[in-house]
């Protein structure tokens, strides 16, 4: 068939070929695979419903011997028992033991003892929720005729009887909500004397339970029978314990499933399959399940038998295996898919295979002149990057490299015009047939390329490549006029850029010899002082020493002259009132002096670094008062008024005693210059700091820009004819800078003064 009458039906035949064989391929292995892992899934849920009869079993043996250890502990209250057949008063010493025990026992219902007639003469009921409770004795009940008692009333010593698994019966009426019960009895006997029944109900709701809540784990239909084949636990709760209700006798395993019955009857245990699904089984014997190691043993009777059941119908195999393969099932549908568009590619490639070998022949050829076209541009573009042709003879070789693009290079011309200049091709003839691309650069037109044939080809005119290539041939050799221009310009740019060099290296030269000498001027001037510097310290250390020297050469002789006028003073009672006066002034004179020979070396001591701040935490309050205190007389006595209006609160890390030498030099100042009547307040601002006002005469502009500047005296005389030395408030400032704060002032003239001491925010306390 021709490839160009390809159809439909080709495709499609193709499809089927390569699909139908791999999809049933993979349809068998499938089956094989889902018929295998069905029988291991049937295996593995039979293999885990056995499990799970083991570990039932192992429950119900270890609830049996529960019981029966309980029993034996209860039943050794020989002396209980005595006192109960003997109709005596029930002390509590002797029943403690019994209520802590049973209320330790949540699976203990009621404990009772009978008389031989089977009259209860003793019973505790344990409620589920709440301790034991003795039953008065006129709700006791006669048990005579119950089947518990009877069995166990005539067992020898040591022997008890365990009753079959039922539904606790109070007043002849099955108790509801339903209680399960398992009844232990024995006789007591003191030494051959038999005192009565001794009986225990065990609730068997827990075990019960744990088959009902654990029946998940096995995958089934879990049911426990008894002997009769009644059920005792069912996935129907309505079909359970058929022998003690009334309209349910007939709700038994043996007429539901008479086959399966049959085969439960005839084994201990095993598992089978019929019609109504696949059974495993279990006949629980409680006479092996039983402790030899208690002394007390069960009596001659056959011991309850118990059948645990579980049942898996066919269809719940079927389903546990389909979900387990149901991946495998979406698995295959996907490779179906992928098998499906793998053939449908396949067929459409044969059939493209076949288009293609049609068409390979005139691809080649169009190929063949792309290689062609390629060899050109690769010639042109090698062309136009050797760098040792100048301009003119670089067009000249582009243009006859230009032929051999076209499909016919025997009768192909080109001519190339830019400007005033034209470049033809060799044996350039004039064309009958040609294309023609413009050359423009920007909006000026600057010439054409134009290719041509001077005959006519043999199959017709140029191809559309063709012109696609003259455009691009067009625009490269408008490139390289453009990078010829701009290398031009660039050439012209850098003789005038070498000028500019020449001309600033001569300005770069003087100015380098400026800046040498600039450097040497400066040189000489950091050598002057360093030299300053040096004698600066050195008249610094002279100064230390010399008003260490004053302080020592003049201290000593002050204190014994001020020593000896104050005793004249003080001892000499009949000088005359001019004199006294005098001595007292030159006493005070001499204080002054000594007060600024202090102050003088504070300040030296503080700017040469040999003062360092001892911090503490301090209450401001109690500092500000009791600065304030030392100088309440003084204030009184001039009849001002003091007052620390510091708040309690505030504390404040800085030295006590440098702070309060400021707070002492504000104070003093503020008496001196205040009259009778004026106020000092010092305060505490948050944002501000420490501050000491007052209402007196105030200080003038041109005195309080010097007032912290020790080269200048301030010094005035107070109110009342006051001195000062004129550098108390220098010695603030440096007091007040070592401690990392500073002193601000604020005053007016008869109005008062301001003085407010600031300290670093990381020295609050909160």
């Amino acid at each position: 068939m021709p490839v160009n009458t390809a159809n439909k039906s080709y495709l499609f035949s193709i499809f089927l070929l390569t699909f139908v064989p791999l999809a049933g391929f993979m349809a068998l292995l499938l089956s094989l695979f889902d018929q295998h892992h069905r029988k291991e899934t049937q295996q593995r849920q039979l293999q885990k419903i056995e499990q799970h009869h083991h570990l039932q079993t192992q429950s119900i043996e270890t609830y049996l011997n529960d019981c029966i250890s309980d029993f034996y502990f209860l039943s050794q209250s020989q002396d209980l028992f005595k006192t109960i057949a003997q109709h005596r008063p029930i002390t509590n010493k002797a029943i403690e033991p019994f209520f802590t025990f049973i209320g330790a026992k949540t699976g203990i219902d009621q404990v009772r003892f009978l008389d031989l007639e089977g009259e209860e003469q003793f019973r505790i009921n344990h409620p589920k929720l709440g301790s034991p409770l003795l039953v008065p004795q006129a709700q006791l009940q006669k048990k005579g005729n119950r089947y518990y008692f009877l069995n166990s009333r005539d067992l020898d010593p040591l022997r008890y009887y365990i009753s079959p698994l039922d539904l606790n019966v109070e007043h002849q009426e099955v108790e509801f909500p339903f209680k399960p019960m398992l009844r232990f009895a024995m006789p007591i006997y003191d030494q051959a004397q038999k005192l009565g029944v001794f009986v225990v109900n065990f609730l068997a709701e827990r075990f019960l339970e744990g088959i009902r809540n654990t029946a998940y784990l096995s995958g089934g239909q879990v049911m426990l029978l008894n002997s009769e084949g009644y059920y005792l636990v069912s996935p129907n709760e309505g079909e359970e314990w058929g022998f003690a209700l009334t309209g349910r006798q007939d709700l038994k395993f043996d007429r539901q499933h008479p086959k399966s019955w049959a085969e439960i009857g005839s084994h201990n245990n095993g598992t089978f399959s019929n019609e109504e699904g696949f059974f495993v089984f279990d006949r629980i014997d409680l006479a092996k399940m039983i402790s030899s190691s208690l002394p007390i043993l069960p009596g001659a009777q056959n011991l309850p038998v118990w059948i645990l059941v579980t049942k898996v119908t066919s269809s719940d195999i079927l389903q546990d295996h389909r979900s387990q393969m149901m991946g495998i099932y979406y698995s295959y549908l996907a490779i179906l898919v992928v098998l499906a568009a793998f053939s449908l590619y396949f067929a459409r490639h044969q059939q493209k295979l076949k288009l293609s070998q049609a068409t390979n022949a005139a691809q080649t050829k169009v190929l063949k002149k792309r290689i062609d076209e390629l060899h050109c541009l690769y010639d042109i573009t090698h062309l136009t990057e050797t760098e040792n042709l100048n301009f003119h003879e670089m067009m000249q070789q582009l243009v006859n490299q230009i032929p051999k693009a076209w499909g016919y290079p025997q009768y192909c011309s080109v001519r190339l015009v830019i400007r005033t200049e034209i470049w033809r091709s060799v044996n350039f003839r004039s064309p009958v047939l040609s294309q023609k691309e413009e050359i423009w650069n920007q909006n000026e037109r600057l010439g054409y390329l134009e290719v041509g044939y001077d005959t006519q080809p043999p199959e017709g005119g140029f191809l559309e490549e063709e012109q696609s290539l003259l455009q691009a041939l067009a625009l490269r050799i408008l490139k390289v006029y453009q990078f010829q221009k701009t290398k031009e310009l660039l050439q012209s740019h850098q003789e005038q850029l070498e000028e500019q060099v020449e001309q600033r290296t001569h300005e770069l030269a003087q100015a380098n010899q400026q800046l040498t000498f600039e450097v040497a001027e400066k040189q000489r001037l950091a050598e002057t002082l360093a030299k300053e510097k040096q004698r600066a310290e050195e008249a610094t250390k002279a100064k230390t020493s010399f008003l260490s020297l004053v302080a020592h050469d003049l201290k000593s002789p002050f204190f014994s002259i001020l020593g000896i006028l104050r005793r004249i003073v003080k001892k000499e009672a009949n000088l005359d009132p001019k004199h006294r006066e005098l001595l007292v002034n030159s006493i005070e004179s001499g204080q002054r002096l000594l007060n600024m020979i202090d102050k003088l070396i504070t300040i030296n001591r503080i700017q040469t670094g040999r003062i360092k701040p001892d911090y503490q935490e301090i209450l401001l309050f109690d500092l500000a008062q009791q600065v304030s205190n030392q100088y309440a007389d003084s204030a009184e006595q001039k009849g001002i008024v003091l007052e620390n209006q510091v708040p309690k609160a505030v504390i404040l890390e800085t030295d006590p005693f440098l702070l309060g030498e400021v707070m002492a030099n504000l104070l003093s100042n503020a008496i001196k210059f205040c009259s009778p009547g004026d106020r000092i307040k010092v305060t505490w601002e948050l944002g501000l700091g420490l501050i000491v006002e007052d209402t007196g005469l105030g200080i003038e502009p041109e005195v309080a820009q010097y007032l912290f500047k020790e080269q200048f005296s301030t010094t005035t005389l107070g109110t009342m004819g006051e001195k000062g030395t004129g550098l108390g408030l220098p010695y603030c400032f440096d007091i007040m800078r070592l401690l990392g704060g500073g002193i601000d002032l604020d005053s007016v003239v008869n109005q008062g003064s301001r003085f407010t001491l600031s300290f670093p925010s990381h020295r609050l306390r909160p």
